[in-house]
């Protein structure tokens, strides 16, 4: 029953873990260098990926928290369920509420939570509209009052994605990431990108020849790769170019992020508010 509301924090959560991949580098490029990006003051971009996680653990609970005061003014019990990074998600207490309803009381409870009838079927996602009949339901409505610190990017996704790829076409990086392959070289690990690098285990592993061994190989190649990281300029060389892409991004799209900024900062206390109350 939970469908609509982790493809929409799922989806949040996917893209925060795109903010490095995207990149040539095995780790984030230097950050005295990223802090003169004028992104870095818009959340959700990945310049604070610890303070957007926070933010976003923050604000899916209150979203929960005002779903379950809309739900019991609509005269239905619904109990708070936040998504779980990184574990096994454990059973929704409002499915087992739901399907012991009757299938017409069913229908009235679905409506109330998410403004579709049965959001677990193949359209659910076509019918979730905020602006439509229904409006979202007790859901929608608490995602219209949060939009989240990811809201913007989101917005902004396939700009956004383009302008991260488009850093390792750059010819300074693939430059630079030549001499970090040499680098690689002489110390003795073949790998002709950092791409080559961190999908090393992965590929072993879908192979079928992952081993102690290896695993403890890659951990070595993967020290040898920030030691040439820096050494081969390839760091600094990212930094500079993501910076120089950053400064356009936001001067074309100044006007979302300036709205997006002062969206979240005017959440700020309707977050202190709902988290600090208890239903």
């Amino acid at each position: 029953m939970r469908r609509l509301t982790f493809a929409l924090a799922g989806a949040a959560l996917a893209l925060l873990g795109l903010q490095f991949s995207a990149t040539a580098n095995i780790t984030p490029a230097p950050q005295q260098r990223l802090q003169h990006s004028p992104l870095a003051a818009y959340p959700g971009f990945g310049h604070n990926p610890e303070a957007d996680e926070a933010r976003f653990d923050r604000e899916s609970l209150a979203r929960e928290r005002m779903t379950a005061q809309c739900m019991k003014q609509k005269g239905f019990p619904y109990t708070e369920v936040v998504p779980v990074r990184n574990a096994v998600p454990a059973p929704d207490p409002n499915v087992s509420y739901a399907e012991s309803l009757s299938p017409e009381r069913r229908t009235q409870y679905y409506m109330a939570l998410y403004g579709v009838a049965n959001p677990n079927s193949t359209n659910a996602e076509e019918l979730y509209d905020r602006s439509g009949p229904g409006g979202g339901g007790c859901q929608g409505a608490a995602f219209a009052r949060i939009p989240g610190v990811f809201a913007a990017q989101s917005s902004l996704n396939e700009q956004y994605l383009a302008l991260r790829m488009s850093i390792r076409r750059e010819q300074r990086v693939v430059e630079a990431e030549r001499r970090w392959s040499a680098c690689m070289s002489a110390r003795g690990h073949q790998y002709a990108t950092t791409v080559d690098l961190r999908a090393a285990l992965d590929n072993a592993a879908a192979e079928g020849r992952l081993t102690p061994q290896l695993e403890q190989e890659h951990r070595r190649a993967l020290e040898v790769g920030r030691v040439c990281g820096a050494q081969s300029g390839l760091d600094d060389t990212i930094a500079q170019v993501r910076v120089e892409k950053e400064m356009a991004f936001v001067k074309q799209h100044q006007a979302l992020l300036d709205q997006h900024l002062e969206r979240v900062r005017s959440e700020d206390a309707l977050l202190d508010q709902i988290l600090g109350e208890r239903n």
